[in-house]
């Protein structure tokens, strides 16, 4: 079974052998860094962000992996905009890298080794410098003829000399869907810092050069009172002091991961959930499974949706609409629900039935039955009696679905847990968790058949793909 994991959100998709998983960032994670604005600060398609900064403590191999310090960073599972130091940011770049968009990327130059001091020069990395974050997704006119979706700028100096897209993905911009901040003085990735940033004069303008936000992050009442545009927050759990600056005093603080939090949107997360009525269309049989012949064949889907604002739409795809849908399928299928809010925020998941033709009789009247090894062609109310006395349906040698696997919560925001089923109680299980880019995440081996394991509790957000195993046989 391979299921794809974004985190911080969690939504299942299942089809007949992959589950997908998407983990989304809309609830407060801590540690937050220490200064934070709403998503509405940010113009998406053009602008510029523009800010004095120095580093404290910052010298030698940037490390790779992100765990180093970033100016600013927004992201929400879907589009990212930040700024900061990696010698490798996934897609090639190295050095003072950035991101805007879904998938363009920024970088000083190839990834690599890369120093603080390669950038700034030596006597010079913990000085003052002024920064400045542009793009545009027409293209910044004078830097590859227009081509180039973001540039950064040290001192008036375009620093960017290397540019990618990342692979797979489709190249756009879009509006922020779920809630996240603008959190300055943070990190790429989850881990600890040595060193503090020095911050000042954080302004954005929007692409026809209006001055949409200053702030002078000198003080907690400045953060809180922007002189432009709307007010910061800070987070007085977050080691924040305030030293001289270019203008008055500036803010400076170590940095911290942070994937955001709701404040100045407080959409609450939108799940959802599929009842499948009855579970079981046989006494002692595998739920959410039609056998073609006998038992019901029709089965009930219900919606439930948690979270979110408003009223909500349910949309089954071509099976429908609304809260609850009839399905008779012939052949295994997945259904997948998506669940609206009045706002647009969205939520999906899936439910499989199975179905097992366990048809038999020169008219297809009667069913496949397993007696003590021996495979019958028994009439209805003949396989009912051996039912009720341990016997199940198809032939003794017939392949029957042996494992299931249910993951859930669907969303999650912090672990998700994996059940597992199995008629085969001998051979154990494997999970093995990787990223997009095959590195594997985490493996378990020798787990017993049906156990129920939480996973994923100190998963970055992402996502992942899970794969089980069992004898073979491969979900």
């Amino acid at each position: 079974m391979k299921a794809k994991l974004f985190y911080n959100h969690l939504c299942l998709f299942v089809l007949q052998f992959f589950f997908f998983a998407v983990l989304c960032a809309q609830q407060i994670t801590l540690p937050l860094s220490g200064v934070s604005f709403p998503k509405g600060v940010m113009p998406v398609n053009a602008g510029r962000i523009e800010f004095y900064a120095k580093l404290n403590g910052f010298s030698g191999y940037i490390p790779i992996g992100g765990v180093a310090p970033h100016f600013f960073m927004i992201n929400d599972g879907a589009f990212s905009y930040h700024m900061g130091f990696n010698s490798n940011d996934g897609a090639g770049n190295g050095g003072l890298v950035g991101s805007v968009g879904n998938s363009f990327r920024t970088g000083t130059g190839i990834f690599g080794v890369y120093t603080y001091e390669q950038i700034y020069g030596a006597a010079n990395v913990a000085e003052w410098h002024h920064y400045i974050f542009q793009w545009n997704k027409d293209g910044i006119p004078g830097i590859n003829n227009g081509q180039e979706k973001l540039a950064i700028y040290i001192d008036g100096v375009l620093n960017s000399a290397r540019w990618s897209v990342v692979t797979g993905s489709p190249g756009t911009f879009g509006s922020f869907s779920s809630c996240p901040t603008l959190n300055l003085n943070t990190t790429g990735n989850a881990g600890d810092v040595n060193g503090q940033v020095v911050m000042d004069e954080f302004k954005i303008f929007d692409g026809n050069d209006n001055l949409v936000l200053w702030n002078t992050l000198g003080s907690a009442n400045e953060v809180m009172q922007s002189n432009t545009g709307l007010n910061g927050s800070l987070n007085e759990n977050v080691n924040v002091q305030f030293v001289p600056g270019i203008s008055g005093n500036a803010i400076i603080a170590t940095p911290v991961f942070s994937i955001g939090n709701n404040e100045g949107c407080n959409v609450p997360s939108l799940s959802c959930s599929i009842k499948v009525s009855p579970a079981q269309t046989l006494p002692n049989h595998q739920p959410n499974t039609i056998y073609l012949g006998i038992g019901e064949q029709t089965l009930s889907l219900t919606g439930e949706a948690t979270g979110g604002n408003g009223e909500y739409s349910y949309d089954w795809g071509a099976a429908g609409m609304g809260a609850s849908i009839s399905v008779s399928p012939n052949t295994t299928t997945t259904y997948t629900l998506t669940v609206k809010d009045e706002e647009g925020n969205t939520g999906t998941c899936t439910v499989t039935i199975y179905v097992v033709d366990v048809r038999c009789g020169k008219h297809s009247n009667k069913v496949t039955v397993c007696h003590h090894n021996k495979t019958l062609c028994l009439d209805y109310h003949a396989a009912i009696w051996h039912f009720a006395h341990g016997d199940h349906l198809g032939s003794c040698n017939d392949a029957l679905p042996e494992l299931f696997v249910k993951v859930y919560p669907n969303p999650t925001h912090n672990y998700f847990t994996v059940e597992i089923k199995s008629n085969n109680k001998t051979d154990k299980v494997t999970l093995r968790v990787m990223d997009l880019y095959s590195r594997v995440v985490e493996v378990r081996n020798n787990v017993s058949p049906d156990q129920i394991i939480q996973m994923g509790s100190n998963y970055r957000r992402g996502v992942y793909i899970l794969k089980v195993t069992q004898a073979g046989v491969r979900k």
